[in-house]
């Protein structure tokens, strides 16, 4: 799935929040970083860092208070960060939804966008 078109801009991003934290539930997820294609990257202080770990917490029944707290890389420097709908673009939430979707995918649903019809509409 392309995120450069324009698809990103089909829900909100508090959806694109929830969506993480309903697929991770409690777990955390590891992105491995010797498949550049399968770490997403997210603008973190103006600039753009790998994604080497991500978990979500909060109520998913409360979307305003989930939280994702991302291990980040960068060359030789690593920084821990966390996110909410408020603060994290509406394309880097797609972004990372998309490759959470990907290593998370158990075959339930044909692909991300019926998953969010199914899960979040």
């Amino acid at each position: 799935m392309e995120k450069n078109n324009l698809e990103w801009q089909t829900y909100e991003t508090i959806s694109y929040v929830a969506a993480i934290k309903l697929l991770l539930e409690e777990n955390d997820l590891t992105f491995d970083l010797d498949k550049k294609d399968s770490a997403p990257t997210i603008m973190f202080d103006n600039e753009c860092w790998l994604v080497l770990n991500i978990k979500a917490t909060g109520d998913c029944d409360d979307w305003d208070a989930i939280r994702l707290q991302v291990v980040l890389k960068k060359g030789d420097e690593e920084k821990e960060a966390t996110f909410s709908s408020e603060n994290i673009s509406q394309k880097d939430a797609f972004g990372l939804l998309c490759s959470v979707y990907a290593k998370t995918d158990d075959g339930e649903y044909e692909d991300l966008w019926e998953f969010l019809g199914y899960e979040i509409s």
